[in-house]
C-alpha cells in the first residue's frame, strides 16, 4: 500500500512520529487548544483507541499509517503542523468531509484537533489511482479503465449536486483511491472553501484558474478531462513540466496528448471535457452518459455470456494499457 495518499506535485516532509500515531509539536504561541463543540460531526479519538501499523505513505501535510481504531482497519493521517491556523484550516475541510455520505467518497471515520496529537482516522483503501497507474506495471483494462471513470465522475457529480455545490479544487489521480475491489471514491477537501483562485494542482488547473478569473463547477470537469486522458495514457499530465510552462501552454489551448489507446469516442469526450470555455464543457450529469455509451461498445460474447477485452486485440498491436 506504498504511495497511498502520496503527492508527487508537493515538498515532501517526513517527521517522526511520536507514540499513538500522532506528530508532536508544540502549540502556537497564544497556547491555544482547540475544543471542538459537544455536537462534533465526527468522532473524537482518544489514544487508546488507536493501534497505529507501519507507514504507508508521507506527504506535505502529513503522514499516513495502516493501523485499527476500534478493531476497525483504517488509514491514520498524522498532522506535521499542528499550530492555530493549520488546524483550523483542517477543521474546515472535515466540516466538508463529515458532510460527504456516498460510496464515491472515502469516509470520514474519526478526527482529533487536539495539539499534540492530531490525527484524522478514514476508511482504509487500497492504494490511489497515481499509484495503479504509474507506479504497477500490470495492465489495465478498458473496461476496468472506464469503470474506475465513470466512478469519479459519479463521486464528482454527487460534490456538484449539493446545495450549495461543493466545487472540489483538486481532482487528481493522488486523490482517487481504490479501495479492496477496486472501486473508486474521492479524497481530500482541502481546497474546498480556499479563497486563492491559483491555488490548485497546476497538472490538472483549467485556464480559467491561471488567470485567476471567477470559477464555477467547470474548474473540476476540466481536471476530470485531463485525469481521464491519464487513465489511458498512463503518463503524468505535463510530467517534467515547470508550473509556469504549463501555464503558459494551458493558457495557450494546449493539452496533453491523447494516446492512441483511448476509444475514439472517448477522446471526443476527453475534448469537450477540457474546452477551453468553462461554458462550452459538459456538466458530470451530461459526461456520465456519454461514459456508459463508450462502455457499452465493448463488444460481448454472447455464445459465452463475457466480455472479450479489448486488451487482446490491443496487444496484438503493442497498444496495451501499460504504464511508459
Amino acid at each position: 500500500m506504498s504511495d497511498y495518499y502520496e503527492d508527487d506535485f508537493e515538498d515532501d516532509d517526513d517527521p517522526q512520529p511520536a507514540q499513538n500515531g500522532c506528530t508532536t509539536s508544540p502549540q502556537d504561541s497564544t497556547g491555544f487548544e482547540r475544543t471542538l463543540p459537544a455536537n462534533s460531526p465526527w468522532a473524537v479519538v482518544m489514544d487508546d483507541e488507536l493501534d497505529m501499523g507501519d507507514r504507508i505513505a508521507a506527504g506535505a501535510m502529513g503522514a499516513i499509517y495502516a493501523g485499527f481504531y476500534r478493531g476497525r482497519p483504517v488509514a491514520i493521517k498524522t498532522l506535521h503542523d499542528t499550530s492555530h491556523n493549520a488546524l483550523s484550516s483542517v477543521e474546515t475541510e472535515l466540516l466538508v468531509h463529515a458532510s460527504l455520505k456516498d460510496s464515491r467518497v472515502v469516509n470520514l471515520v474519526a478526527a482529533n484537533l487536539h495539539p499534540p496529537r492530531c490525527c484524522i482516522v478514514m476508511e482504509r483503501c487500497e492504494c490511489s489511482l497515481f499509484e495503479r497507474l504509474h507506479r504497477r506495471p500490470d495492465e489495465i483494462s478498458r473496461r476496468t479503465s472506464l469503470n474506475i471513470a465513470i466512478q469519479v465522475a459519479e463521486g464528482m457529480q454527487y460534490l456538484h449536486t449539493r446545495r450549495p455545490a461543493i466545487v472540489h479544487r483538486d481532482l487528481k489521480s493522488h486523490n482517487v483511491l481504490l479501495d479492496a475491489k477496486g472501486d473508486a471514491k474521492l479524497c481530500d477537501f482541502g481546497l474546498v472553501n480556499t479563497r486563492e483562485v491559483t491555488a490548485g494542482t497546476p497538472n490538472y488547473m483549467a485556464p480559467e484558474l491561471f488567470l485567476s478569473k471567477p470559477f464555477s463547477t467547470s474548474v473540476d470537469v476540466f481536471a476530470f478531462g485531463v485525469l481521464l486522458n491519464e487513465i489511458w495514457a498512463r503518463e503524468v499530465p505535463w510530467d517534467g513540466y515547470q508550473p509556469l510552462d504549463i501555464k503558459e501552454k494551458v493558457t495557450a489551448g494546449g493539452r496533453p496528448s491523447t494516446p492512441r489507446t483511448m476509444p475514439y469516442a472517448c477522446e471526443s469526450l476527453v475534448k469537450k471535457l477540457w474546452h477551453s470555455s468553462a461554458s462550452l464543457r459538459p456538466t458530470f450529469a451530461e459526461a456520465l452518459p456519454m461514459l456508459h455509451d463508450v462502455l457499452a461498445t465493448l463488444p460481448v460474447d454472447r455464445a459465452l455470456n463475457k466480455t472479450i477485452e479489448l486488451d487482446a486485440l490491443d496487444s496484438l498491436a503493442g497498444l496495451t494499457l501499460q504504464p511508459r
